[in-house]
């Protein structure tokens, strides 16, 4: 295979293709942090059979909690920025350990607080939005078969299968090195090749009311990889579609699911043909549901915001407790931007001694106490919650503002 007409060139023994530009820069001719990005990403696809570098168009980096990444993640991110590494690309962030401007009602010492600021600073420094959400999507939305490295699995998931863009679930470290480089290896789900389903999932069999996120978890759980077609549901609303894809995310390493009437690149398919088929039934979704119910609930919060709530769900939240009064403490998390953007709604619902937090969620800060028992809708809030040592309480979103009401 002959290269030298198209400016590629290949060191012996390198399995990944190189332009003679990024030769130079992984022969550190571009400075030395460009350098350490380069040699991250073509390793790794090296080893994970990638046949050349992608330019991406943004960047999405998770865990950037202190609460998740410690002095070790700070160390690293401060040492990237001391060599003066600087993102290529849209770069935005996951949420941090607490709300940045009410950081004094999440239990965290000064010190701690420091140290969260400086992980968020330091990315700032290197070119990130300090958007700290966990849907981009929401905010920045990448087109059909735009080439992204998202590391946040339930906005991996939504902007694979419901916008159709490409990313595979990348790794915190390897996204901000593939920010640095601008590029990321080509394999995956950035392949059309690999996007093709091969389970066809039927969920006809199932009420139209139940939770999605159990069916999604469920799913996860019993694939753990490879692209489903999901076929026979319909969601009633963009949030269930989102609960869905998160929770799914939480259970296994799927990237995509092809969705039946949503999933835009379904069009591209003359046909499709599966190597098998399986059929989900509710004793299934009833036996997953079962490892998320506390029996005590006689000391507990309500938690809704995993993934982090949009403005149409805080208008219907709202609509719902206007005119009635909240027994239960209620906690809502979204991002800045849509927090901004609904202040009239969030003095309403303050109003109302409901608590409204940005730049994090309840998964990533350490705002609840262990002796409390966490009423969620979110299966992934409750399945990560539930191995932090958490008591939690999964039920629909209905159920959840109903139960924050005085009966």
């Amino acid at each position: 295979m002959q290269h030298s007409n198209i400016g590629i060139s290949s060191k012996v023994g390198r399995s990944v293709y190189l332009s003679k530009y990024e030769e130079k820069i992984l022969d550190g001719e571009e400075g030395l942090v460009l350098q350490e990005a380069y040699k991250v990403i073509v390793k790794v696809g090296e080893i994970l059979g990638a046949e050349r570098l992608v330019p991406i168009s943004k960047a999405h980096v998770s865990g950037i909690s202190y609460k998740n990444i410690g002095d070790h993640g700070l160390d690293f991110i401060n040492t990237l920025v001391k060599k003066g590494g600087k993102f290529r690309c849209y770069t935005s962030l996951n949420p941090a350990a607490f709300d940045l401007t009410k950081w004094r009602e999440f239990r965290v010492t000064k010190e701690y607080y420091k140290k969260q600021v400086k992980i968020i600073s330091s990315l700032k420094a290197m070119g990130a939005r300090t958007i700290l959400s966990c849907t981009p999507y929401l905010i920045n939305p990448p087109k059909k078969n735009e080439q992204i490295a998202w590391g946040e699995s339930n906005a991996v998931l939504y902007a694979n299968s419901i916008l159709g863009a490409r990313t595979n679930r990348e790794g915190g470290p390897l996204v901000i090195y593939e920010a640095i480089a601008g590029k990321a290896p080509y394999f995956g789900l950035r392949r059309k090749e690999e996007r093709k389903p091969e389970l066809f999932v039927d969920l006809s069999k199932l009420p139209k009311t139940t939770h999605p996120g159990i069916i999604g978890f469920y799913i996860g759980l019993l694939l753990k990889k490879g692209v489903p077609y999901i076929n026979g549901f319909r969601f009633r609303n963009e949030y269930d579609i989102r609960s869905f894809l998160a929770a799914i995310g939480a259970s296994s390493s799927i990237g995509l699911v092809l969705i039946e009437r949503l999933s835009p690149e379904l069009k591209s398919y003359d046909t499709l043909g599966f190597e098998e088929r399986v059929s989900i039934d509710m004793k299934d979704i009833t036996q997953c549901m079962e490892n998320f119910q506390s029996d005590d609930l006689s000391n507990s919060v309500i938690a809704l915001g995993c993934p982090h709530l949009s403005v149409v769900e805080f208008r219907k939240i709202l609509n719902i407790i206007l005119n009635k009064e909240i027994s239960r403490k209620l906690v809502l998390f979204t991002s800045r931007i849509t927090y901004n953007l609904i202040k009239g709604i969030i003095r309403c619902l303050e109003r109302k001694n409901v608590k409204v937090y940005t730049d994090t969620c309840m998964v990533v800060s350490p705002l609840f106490n262990k002796d409390v028992t966490i009423i969620t809708d979110s299966v992934k809030a409750a399945y990560y919650l539930s191995s932090q040592g958490y008591k939690v309480h999964l039920v629909s979103r209905e159920e959840a503002i109903r139960l924050s009401l005085v009966s």
